[in-house]
């Protein structure tokens, strides 16, 4: 390539500074750039020293921790990246590790098919993934049992597929995988696997959702309305608690999806693709424009909330809504967390304010109404005051 990579550095910093990245990063890049200049000949950098230098070992042979690796292979591509295309790239790569897949032509093609038919029917990115995995997990079973297509497998394959993953997927119910399973085999014309499905009677788990008291809620309010989080996370807090809306709408929430003037906000739900409007209290407001306006970092693109360390690009996921709320309960000294719990909590409100179980529906946005009788079984107290007492001259 002929480039020196004290030349690559100077435009590799101007494009650091110039996206954001804060100088103690910019310090740790520039660490492993003059490592990697140390390393490659001359200063000038070679594909071959520099990937050497990428795997290398320490001086007595043990290799160097995953972080020390991860910082040298980035160097690296930013490097090799800018000799050869002229620009910088700052993608973060994904440390998760690929899955398996299958190796057969049948398997894959059906996993290709599926989906695109997933795609045509305009399904949620969480649900397209959910489905997908449980079809390549079936496929892989079917393959290492020697079957190469879905219509060659039998009923029993279905039976023995749920045990075996069940085993493998600790924590995750019989009839939460039936339900990401089916999807494919009715795409696969398989009724006869769904009715095995049935017949194997998957387990389903009925677990009381924690709740938080009155008292709890109101810490949690009072933390993030004065002050006391980061603005960030209290905004996110007080969008949740007050909404019940899903994590991963919240990650996808823009700029244009607010209604200043009318105090609302209406968002196209990510897992049902329906339009959902809920309103904005004034301390939610208030702490949305206090983000926008005095904490969140200057980044080009519509999401409301984005991440504070550069690239200044939108959450991946729901991991970083979780870890905002974890921050805000505990300064607010108040055990649990997450959107699941804040969503129960709102369902929960507002079943004790007497509201018809459709508002609740239609605030929290199920596209069953029946979805909503599942929160009844939230509430514990409501729960007891329905449970019999004993009779009389019964003792416990």
């Amino acid at each position: 390539m002929g480039i020196e990579i004290a030349s690559i550095w100077k435009s590799v910093v101007a494009g650091l500074r110039a996206a954001g990245y804060m100088d103690s990063t910019i310090n740790q890049y520039r660490k492993y750039f003059k490592y990697l200049e140390r390393a490659s000949p001359g200063g000038i950098l070679e594909e071959d020293a520099a990937r050497e230098w990428v795997d290398a070992t320490k001086p007595d042979r043990t290799p160097y921790g995953e972080n020390e690796r991860r910082a040298r292979d980035r160097a690296f591509r930013i490097a090799l990246h800018h000799a050869e295309q002229g620009d910088m790239d700052l993608s973060v790569i994904s440390n998760v590790p690929a899955q398996p897949m299958p190796e057969s032509p049948g398997p894959i093609d059906a996993l290709t098919g599926y989906a695109r038919d997933c795609d045509q029917r305009s399904l949620a990115k969480g649900t397209k993934d959910h489905y997908w995995r449980l079809a390549r997990e079936y496929l892989l079973f079917l393959e290492s049992h020697g079957t190469r297509r879905v219509g060659d497998a039998g009923p029993d394959s279905a039976v023995a597929f749920l045990s075996d993953i069940s085993g493998r997927w600790t924590g995750t119910d019989g009839q939460h995988i039936v339900t990401n399973l089916r999807p494919f085999l009715r795409h696969s014309g398989r009724s006869d696997l769904i009715q095995a499905c049935r017949l194997a009677r998957p387990t389903r788990r009925h677990a009381i959702v924690p709740m938080t008291s009155e008292a709890d809620e109101e810490a949690v309010a009072s933390t993030c309305c004065n002050g006391l989080v980061r603005l960030r996370d209290a905004a996110i807090t007080l969008l949740a608690l007050t909404t019940g809306m899903r994590a991963c709408d919240i990650v996808n929430l823009e700029m244009t999806d607010i209604d200043w003037h009318g105090l609302t906000m209406s968002v196209t739900q990510q897992k049902t693709g329906n339009l959902l409007t809920v309103p904005m209290v004034p301390a939610l407001a208030d702490a949305l424009a206090a983000y926008l306006l005095e904490d969140r970092p200057d980044a080009d693109c519509p999401n409301v909330f984005v991440r504070t360390k550069a690239p200044h690009t939108p959450f991946r996921d729901h991991a970083a809504i979780y870890a905002a709320t974890e921050r805000v309960f505990k300064a607010a000294g108040v055990e649990g967390a997450g959107t699941l719990l804040l969503r129960h909590n709102a369902a929960s409100r507002m079943l004790r304010s007497h509201a018809g179980l459709p508002v609740i529906s239609a605030v929290l946005g199920h596209a069953d109404p029946d979805t909503t009788n599942g929160y009844m079984e939230a509430d514990a107290e409501r729960m007891r005051a329905c449970v019999l007492p004993l009779p009389k001259g019964v003792t416990a």
